[in-house]
Order: structure tokens, then C-alpha cells, then sequence
């Protein structure tokens, strides 16, 4: 909500940037997406999640478990774009 009544001439590039994220994922064995991502916010299926937001912990990128085997990765104003770039190469490595 915040975002919105911020920063809303800057969220599309929070949406491109949840975008790649997907994709970088998408098709990797064990990653599902329950639902479509149209905005700053994926949602996926794992079953290890614990062993994924630890991967992901180690290289200072946090996500969170929202229920068993579910991740939600939120993309946003503090990011920069190198670490974003980061993510998306390192994450086909430790999925």
C-alpha cells in the first residue's frame, strides 16, 4: 500500500523485476506457480522451502514460507538493480 500512494511511477519496474524471477524459475524441477504474477510478488511451490530460504538466506535474499512447501519472494524500492541481477543468475545454481 505504501508503494501506491509513494511510489507508484516506479512499480512497474518492481513487476518486471518479479517477472524475471519467475522466469528464471520456471521450469526448474520442483518449482510450481499456484498463480499467475502480475505484480511485485511471486508466489511458488517448493518442497524443501526450509532448504531454499536458507540457500537463498546465505546469499542475503530473503524470502519467506507462507505455508508448507509455499514462497513468497516480494520484489520493491529497496532492491537495487545489481542485486536483482545477482538473484536471478545465482538462483538456477541452488535450485
Amino acid at each position: 500500500m505504501y508503494a501506491l500512494d509513494h511510489h507508484v511511477e516506479r512499480l512497474a519496474e518492481d513487476h518486471r523485476r518479479a517477472a524475471e524471477f519467475r522466469e528464471a524459475l520456471e521450469g526448474k524441477d520442483g518449482i510450481s506457480f499456484p498463480m499467475a504474477t502480475p505484480t511485485n510478488i511471486v508466489f511458488f511451490d517448493i518442497e524443501d522451502t526450509d532448504g531454499f530460504i536458507a540457500k537463498a538466506r546465505e546469499r542475503d535474499v530473503l524470502v519467506l514460507s507462507t505455508s508448507p512447501g509455499r514462497i513468497r519472494a516480494v520484489f520493491h524500492l529497496d532492491l537495487e538493480e545489481d542485486a536483482v541481477e545477482k538473484i536471478l543468475k545465482s538462483c538456477s545454481t541452488w535450485v
